[in-house]
């Protein structure tokens, strides 16, 4: 019997083609092959197709070998499953472990089964035939490590509408979580510091010249909460004074050479005609390139941690003057006694002497 799949040279008026033949030969009672019949097809296009598929197929697998993706492919008539080493790595399942759905139920952190299964009932649903994606943990079967997971998938299904296969991609994210999980905790220790110590956030973007403040670095300038007035109209509420400092720190921020950290202590004459003291800090945004794309920071109203600290100090330039007037009148007293304690004893002296002349003049007489 023949089958056979070949390819026909092409021609000046025409381009190489596929061809598949089939046919079998016809032999006479003494064996002798006196025909050979079969057919012919053109399966260029098949070919072609085929090809192309393989071609992407080769494309979709190192793309996920290099970005570490996973494949998975739930067979429904034959009732496997099919995992490649990063799905695996990702239930905590060894390479050489066979698996079952069983092995995907089980391996679905508790507080996600349910809706996990959900969506992969939907998936499977001629009715639906919903788009498989869902984020959800997993407990390692091997290593008991708790891990996240973005599964993607479709399902497959026949002119019947029975689904035939739901296939896909998996990518661990358990960093990504853990990173959105510690911004998370960040962001809100930041919210309590700011909410219990008067601090404000805010945001420049450098590429729009716009500017996003919270009420409470809007207060402080004696700006409208409901206002949203570009930077420029905040540095013009600057005390002249430290208007050089504050917009010099400012540019070092965005500075590519420098990236260095905003932190600067300065005064502002507020539109509400208060004056107060404000304490910024923030640091610049860059892309790849190096362009800074913001600046963002905090500001806290420091008016009565200066007024105290201006009050100490000139209490401090009050004792130091009293100190020194006492000092002073101190050193004046003790010169005078000094001073009288040398009358005494030029005095003693004087008395002295005269004592003894008077005693040799009753002598003599």
């Amino acid at each position: 019997r023949m089958d056979i799949e070949y390819r026909v040279l092409p021609t000046d008026t025409a381009p190489l083609r596929w061809i598949k033949v089939r046919g079998r030969g016809v032999f006479d009672a003494d064996g002798t092959c006196l025909r050979v019949s079969g057919t012919a097809i053109d399966i260029t296009k098949e070919r072609e197709a085929r090809d192309a598929l393989s071609h992407s197929e080769e494309q979709l697998r190192v793309a996920t070998e290099h970005a570490e993706i996973g494949m998975w492919d739930v067979d429904n008539v034959a009732d496997t499953l099919t995992w490649t080493k990063q799905v695996r790595a990702a239930f905590g399942v060894d390479l050489d472990c066979p698996v079952t759905m069983d092995d995907f139920y089980e391996g679905l952190h508790p507080e996600d089964r349910a809706a996990t299964s959900k969506a992969f009932a939907d998936a499977n649903d001629p009715e639906k035939r919903a788009l498989y994606d869902v984020e959800y943990r997993t407990v390692g079967k091997n290593d008991g490590v708790i891990r996240w997971v973005h599964a993607k998938g479709r399902g497959v299904f026949d002119e019947d509408g029975r689904c035939l296969r739901v296939t896909g991609t998996a990518l661990d994210i358990t960093r990504r979580k853990n990173a959105e999980e510690q911004l998370r905790r960040s962001e809100e220790l930041l919210r309590l510091a700011t909410d219990n110590a008067e601090i404000g956030m805010w945001d420049m973007d450098v590429m729009h010249n716009t500017n996003f403040s919270q009420p409470r670095v809007k207060a402080i300038f004696g700006i409208p909460a409901d206002e949203d007035p570009p930077p420029e109209a905040f540095f013009a509420l600057v005390h002249g004074d430290d208007i050089a400092r504050v917009t010099a720190a400012y540019a070092d921020a965005f500075d590519p050479m420098k990236r260095s950290s905003y932190d600067v202590e300065y005064r502002v004459n507020g539109r509400d005609g208060v004056q107060r003291w404000i304490h910024a800090q923030g640091r610049g945004l860059f892309d790849e390139s190096g362009k800074c794309l913001r600046v963002v920071g905090t500001a806290m109203d420091i008016s009565i941690r200066k007024a105290i600290e201006r009050e100490i100090r000139e209490l401090n330039e009050t004792l130091e003057k009293r100190v020194a007037e006492r000092t002073a009148a101190l050193e004046r007293s003790q010169a005078a006694l000094q001073q009288a304690q040398k009358m005494e004893a030029i005095g003693n002296l004087t008395g002295g002497i005269a004592h003894d002349f008077n005693n040799l003049l009753q002598g003599l007489t």
